[in-house]
């Protein structure tokens, strides 16, 4: 079926009224999109580690955790021994403290954004330092 263009002036104008209209209702979500508090998506928390290994003799492992809101802390050696990790802020309070055994793994909360330095030690021997950022 084909409808005869009469007048195509008022064809072209009443096209474009319609793309106008669509515009004017994707702008009005999009600016929805940015202003409803309920369709913001939270950010996510990430936590990054940088170390410096002091001792070759052991193995820690300083790793965050699959929903980026703790740290997991593990260490082993060649003899079975007692591991400590010492967390503190950037004004050299201890923040956290944790203590394990040989081949043990333990969480370590990281609830609050900032720049943490840590220590892990053994005998009184300092085996890594480093620094954690969460974000």
């Amino acid at each position: 079926m084909s409808l005869p263009i009469r007048k195509p002036g008022i064809i072209i104008l009443a096209s474009c009224m319609m793309f106008v209209h669509t515009f004017s209702i994707r702008t009005a979500d999009v600016a929805n999109t940015f202003t409803d508090p309920s369709r913001l998506i939270p950010a996510t928390k990430s936590i990054k580690i940088s170390r410096s290994i002091s001792s070759r003799k052991y193995r820690i492992r300083l790793y965050a955790d699959t929903n980026q809101e703790a740290m997991l802390f593990s260490a082993s050696g060649r003899k079975p021994k007692l591991y400590q990790l010492y967390l503190f802020d950037l004004g050299g309070k201890l923040i956290s403290q944790a203590s394990i055994a040989h081949n043990e793994t333990t969480l370590v909360r990281m609830q609050t954004k900032g720049t943490y330095l840590f220590e892990v030690f053994s005998d009184d021997e300092r085996i890594e330092s480093g620094e954690v950022l969460v974000n």
